[in-house]
């Protein structure tokens, strides 16, 4: 056998279907695909499509919302803490120490799955009700962060400071109803004045200098008895 005699055997070679190169070859014209139609253009039918039936791509009612605002814990079971030597105080930090927990701040739960031989010390993190059963029965503790004062304690009032007293109300000066401010402090620096000096004479203010008693004063000459009083009349 010489290497030009190698060949595969017998149909396991097939030549492949030549589409398009006329009539004679049987796949002409339309190729195979038919007349016409949606199967008969490039493409072909849509993945998934069955007609007026697509149930598969229409749009699921949408229920509910999602919280944002949402506090994922991570478990952390008794079982994985049953090899835990006696007194170990376990927190937040231990355990993400031993790799039980992951996250720059994560949030842990222990939970109650499994048992635990040895007392251990749980602070600051949750624990659910069976856990702290199952720990406080072999000797252990769990210590909340947040301890909730009881009902029975007084908690003291907050001293606060006694409230300053008001102020009194400042005194207004009173001012005469008829003259005007500026005269009225003139007449009053002149009577202070003369009450100063009692041996000189009374000065009487500007303001009042003018005034006359009408009723002391004489009345003054007719023009009748001043003619009368100059003498002869008939001369004229």
């Amino acid at each position: 056998m010489r290497l030009h005699d190698l060949k595969p055997a017998a149909g396991a070679r097939k030549d492949r279907k030549r589409l398009g190169r006329g009539n004679a070859s049987g796949q002409g014209t339309t190729a195979g695909k038919g007349t016409k139609g949606e199967k008969a253009r490039a493409g072909g039918l849509k993945a998934g499509f069955r007609g007026m039936s697509s149930r598969n791509f229409r749009l699921a009612k949408r229920r509910g919302f999602t919280n944002r605002f949402k506090i994922e814990f991570q478990p952390v079971n008794l079982s994985r803490l049953s090899d835990v030597p006696s007194g170990t105080t376990i927190d937040v930090v231990w355990l993400k120490g031993q790799g039980l927990v992951r996250g720059h701040n994560p949030q842990v739960k222990i939970l109650g799955d499994g048992d635990i031989q040895v007392p251990i010390t749980v602070v600051g993190v949750k624990t659910s009700g069976v856990a702290r059963q199952k720990i406080e029965a072999v000797g252990g503790a769990v210590i909340d962060t947040i301890e909730e004062a009881p009902a029975s304690a007084t908690v003291p009032e907050a001293q606060v400071p006694p409230e300053p007293a008001p102020a009194a109300p400042r005194a207004r000066k009173p001012r005469s109803v008829g003259a005007a401010p500026a005269a009225v402090d003139s007449a009053s620096k002149e009577v202070a004045r003369a009450e100063s000096s009692p041996a000189s004479e009374p000065t009487v203010p500007a303001e009042i200098e003018g005034t006359v008693d009408t009723q002391s004063a004489e009345p003054a000459e007719t023009p009748e008895e001043t003619v009368e009083d100059s003498g002869d009349t008939g001369s004229i």
